[in-house]
């Protein structure tokens, strides 16, 4: 697993940071007020189309699911597949764990922003680039159960994506 990486020090810490990432909801509900512990929403899915503007620039369509991690912040873990704009012929695959914290999470207004970060590994031709990734979004009003919402990050390039997110009743 670690050749992948190539001896690559970010490599390292990226692939070192997964697990710290997958525990976040489980540290976050345990943290919360029992009241919040008990109503914890499930996980909801998230469909997503990609472009980056790093290693070949891949558009690439992908879906995930976002586990709510207290009443501001939710951890997303997702990945995509698509073609690099630079080589057709070549296929990318990008996985992605980031949290984020939304600015509205009670639905208050039609719109909200959001910001956070993670860290993504992205394989084209067989070698993963590990990067850390910081977004910043908007979630767009909602039409019945799902939010569109447009997002640009970086890391490792510029990154932007439009996404469709499933949601709960009175938020977000």
């Amino acid at each position: 697993m670690w050749r992948l990486f190539r001896g690559s020090e970010v490599g390292r810490a990226t692939l070192a940071g997964m697990p710290i990432l997958a525990a976040l909801p489980h540290i976050g509900v345990a943290q919360a007020p029992s009241s919040l512990a008990r109503t914890s929403a499930p996980p909801v899915a998230e469909i997503r189309l990609d472009a980056q503007s790093a290693y070949g620039a891949p558009v690439l369509a992908g879906a995930g699911i976002r586990h709510p991690a207290g009443p501001y912040w939710s951890v997303y873990y997702g990945a995509g597949v698509g073609r690099t704009t630079r080589n057709p012929a070549a296929t990318a695959i990008r996985a992605d764990a980031m949290m984020r914290m939304s600015l509205d999470p009670f639905r208050e207004r039609s719109s909200a922003l959001y910001v956070g970060g993670g860290i993504s590994a992205t394989w084209l031709g067989g070698v993963a680039q590990p990067t850390m990734v910081l977004i910043a979004g908007v979630e767009l009003p909602s039409s019945g159960r799902w939010l569109r919402a447009i997002e640009i990050g970086a890391g490792n390039g510029v990154r932007a994506a439009v996404a469709l997110r499933r949601t709960r009743p009175g938020r977000r």
